[in-house]
C-alpha cells in the first residue's frame, strides 16, 4: 500500500520524508496513549 502511495506521489525523497515522520510521529502518540 505505501509502495503504491510512494509510486503514484513520484519519487521525491522530501515527499516520502514527511510521509514517514507523520507516520512515526503518529505511532509514538498512540502508543504513549495507549500506555498512558
Amino acid at each position: 500500500f505505501l509502495g503504491l502511495v510512494y509510486s503514484f506521489l513520484g519519487p521525491d525523497p522530501f515527499v516520502a520524508w514527511m510521509h514517514f515522520l507523520i507516520f512515526f510521529l503518529g505511532r509514538m502518540v498512540h502508543t504513549i496513549a495507549y500506555l498512558g
